[in-house]
């Protein structure tokens, strides 16, 4: 996930996996919804790191659909997982894969979406911090 694009993929029937590339934005998203609940009676899984803004964004537009669970995870948990399965390389496709295959194992818990308020003092938070950049003189 980046601040422009995110890589997806996801299983249909039979273990199939489809790919493709998608702006980071509002129609994107919906774009992924769409997709991944098209023709669904059962919850579709959707799996993604967490890369700090981006993706609280992606989990809040997520969380409004219905038939969508969706998965927040550290990337901590997907590099652990991806050494364990043994793909080489990090390319953003590789790191789609991965997470596709971490949301259909049966162990997948859903992230519980943030209470607005708590999002909007960390925006807060994040806004009042100091600069690193030093003050002319």
């Amino acid at each position: 996930m980046s601040k422009d694009k995110l890589n997806v993929a996801w299983r249909v029937r039979d273990g199939e996996r489809l790919e493709f590339e998608i702006p980071n934005d509002a129609d994107g998203h919906a774009e992924i919804i769409r997709r991944v609940t098209a023709g669904r009676i059962a919850e579709a899984r959707v799996a993604f790191e967490a890369t700090g803004p981006y993706s609280t964004v992606l989990l809040l537009n997520l969380s409004k659909a219905q038939k969508v669970r969706a998965a927040r995870l550290r990337p901590a948990q997907a590099r652990a997982y991806a050494k364990a399965i043994g793909p080489r390389g990090k390319t953003d496709v590789l790191d789609a894969r991965i997470l596709c295959d971490m949301a259909a194992r049966p162990d997948f818990t859903p992230t519980d979406v943030p209470e607005l308020e708590r999002l909007q003092l960390q925006a807060m938070a994040r806004s009042s911090r100091p600069s690193s950049t030093p003050v002319p003189r």
